[in-house]
């Protein structure tokens, strides 16, 4: 283990091209607008499907939430900008992933996350 990796469990090197959208992003799961419980369920089926494919970087677009917005809009889409991060913690997908950092400005923000997964499973 690299003792200078930042808690995102990714170098400082992929962490800083993630930020400055250098990096080169395998596949975009876009969940604006999607139920928690069809953004969840995608988004299990996206991670999934991209480690078995030997994806290394997925970026997860969650939206930052609907301003102004009443909330019969499924729920509130502030509120994937919060779970997306715990579902990818756990199971099922907590085992493949590296590391999880938000997007740089001009990548989304924080409507959006890069999702780094292990090489090498299978």
């Amino acid at each position: 283990a690299d003792q200078s990796a930042p808690q995102t469990g990714l170098d400082r090197r992929l962490a800083r091209s993630l930020r400055r959208g250098t990096a080169e992003v395998d596949a975009t799961l876009d969940l604006h607008g999607c139920t928690q419980a069809e953004a969840h369920q995608r988004l299990v089926h996206f991670v999934q499907a991209a480690a078995l494919r030997g994806n290394v970087i997925l970026r997860i677009i969650t939206g930052k939430g609907a301003r102004g917005e009443g909330s019969e809009s499924g729920g509130g889409r502030g509120i994937l900008r919060r779970r997306v991060p715990e579902w990818l913690a756990e199971a099922p997908l907590g085992p493949l992933i590296r590391g999880v950092t938000v997007a740089g400005p001009r990548q989304g923000g924080d409507g959006a996350l890069y999702v780094v997964l292990k090489r090498g499973r299978g």
